[in-house]
């Protein structure tokens, strides 16, 4: 507890509220430090139960003004326990008092201001059942409630139909007119109303027959388009209905990009230190993530920034939406204008390439650098972009050194002395053998556990190396 929390401390802070829960949730050290040296009776003795008499009670209820007794319970706990202690409920903010503890007179008083039964019975179910046990319910509603019936011989194909042609899919149908959807899906019309909707949602497709809408349709939606890229981007569903119908190549009228006129998110960007004059520029495909790969410790211009003791700054984007080959020769260009305005350069390798990876390993360096790794996995979790630069220049073939990780390892079980019982293919097999589960068994041989099963597992490889 600090030492600053004295009774004049408590006191002083405690005149700011009006009961304990205030004080608690406004300063909760002090409370805290009250709570624990005795203080809170005599910071609030007006709050104690023993002190808390009829008048005093009706007097807080006056002065606060509760709405309903949570609200009483919340603000001041220990005026809601004197009143529901000493059975005075008459003191209780009737406003919404609880209903088992309702009267014959109060379910009279709160039930004039529903207009059936009905209406009771699904806004207040509490005060609807308490009625109904004292029998007031006859006395409120003298006339009782009937159910309007539905006239179904108005919802005809037809009027089913009009509904139908306003949504838009089975389920705006649905919510429209329950009724009328009712009526359409035991005749068998809501697959026939279904093809006259404007988009069906993806789960409505699902739900309803593969031909909700024939192949004519599909091609009347695909020629507002001009391209397939459109098509599949501003109609996905209309889209993988045509490529499941197999009719998506007969589209002649869509035009295909060539592969070597495809258009790609390319951006050109550059990153600018004005207080040395130095400046980085680089193309990436996804501009959120190469920034925060920039961000990382370990990268050149977080390093620069640092070194200068300055946050990395914001990207300028200087070109975007670039193909393959235009991307390169944009960096080139920006680079080469940014040095004639006479910035300092950071970057190590020429634009198009694969960074400064290329600069400074050479492929011999890479192969070399790649044999202290006996998996594939190993590599790439150890050294990331050697690992790209191995698969970007068509050098993973010649790493034949590199191994495949197994999916299954052979697994050996022993008892608890030590002798060897059985081998088992994989974990789950072995599982399945002695009535475990693999997770057990897997923790074994992770040392978290002695023993799974009361057998001791160990890897097969693991004991041939000893």
């Amino acid at each position: 507890m600090p030492s600053k929390y004295n009774f004049e401390t408590c006191q002083t802070i405690a005149k700011k509220y009006s009961c304990r829960s205030e004080f608690k949730k406004g300063a909760r050290c002090a409370y805290k430090a009250a709570i624990s040296m005795g203080w809170i009776d005599m910071l609030f003795p007006e709050r104690m139960l023993r002190i808390l008499d009829r008048n005093t009670c009706e007097r807080l209820v006056k002065e606060k003004k509760y709405s309903c007794p949570g609200e009483m319970k919340r603000d001041d706990s220990s005026l809601y326990t004197a009143i529901r202690a000493k059975g005075w409920l008459d003191l209780m903010p009737l406003k919404k008092i609880f209903h088992r503890e309702l009267t014959r007179e109060n379910c009279i008083e709160f039930g004039k201001k529903y207009k059936n039964s009905r209406e009771m019975y699904l806004k207040d179910m509490s005060l609807y059942k308490k009625c109904k046990e004292f029998g007031v319910l006859s006395e409120l509603f003298p006339v009782p409630y009937k159910r309007k019936k539905v006239n179904n011989s108005i919802f005809t194909k037809e009027y089913c139909r009009e509904i139908a042609s306003r949504c838009n899919s089975i389920a705006s149908f649905k919510r429209m007119s329950e009724h009328g959807y009712e009526v359409s899906r035991k005749n068998g019309w809501v697959h026939e109303f279904a093809s006259e909707f404007n988009y069906l949602s993806t789960g409505d497709a699902i739900r309803i027959s593969r031909g909700f809408m024939s192949d004519s349709e599909i091609e009347t939606v695909a020629r507002k388009y001009k391209t397939v890229k459109e098509f599949r981007k501003k109609d996905e569903r209309i889209y993988t209905l045509a490529v499941s119908h197999g009719i998506i190549n007969s589209f002649t009228f869509l035009r295909r990009v060539p592969d070597d006129e495809r258009w790609y998110e390319d951006y050109v960007y550059v990153y600018e230190f004005p207080e040395t004059n130095t400046a980085y520029v680089g193309r990436t495909g996804c501009m959120k993530r190469r920034h925060r790969e920039h961000c990382d410790k370990r990268d050149k211009i977080r390093i620069y920034a640092d070194s200068i003791g300055i946050a990395v700054p914001q990207p300028k984007v200087l070109h975007n939406k670039l193909s393959m080959d235009e991307g390169p020769r944009m960096e080139g260009l920006e680079t080469e204008r940014y040095k004639k305005e006479g910035w300092n350069m950071l970057n190590e390798a020429k634009p198009g390439s694969l960074g400064g990876l290329a600069n400074s390993r050479s492929y011999r360096k890479a192969l070399e650098a790649s044999k202290k790794y006996e998996y594939f996995k190993d590599l790439c979790y150890g050294d990331v972009n050697l690992y790209h630069f191995l698969r970007n220049n068509d050098l993973i073939g010649q790493c034949t050194w590199l191994k495949r990780t197994p999916r299954n390892k052979h697994i050996h079980q022993y008892s608890v002395d030590g002798n060897f019982i059985n081998s088992y293919p994989s974990i789950a097999e072995a599982g399945r053998a002695v009535g475990v589960s693999a997770a057990v068994i897997s923790g074994c041989l992770r040392g978290k556990y002695n023993t799974a099963k009361g057998f001791i597992w160990k890897y097969a490889d693991q004991e041939e190396a000893a």
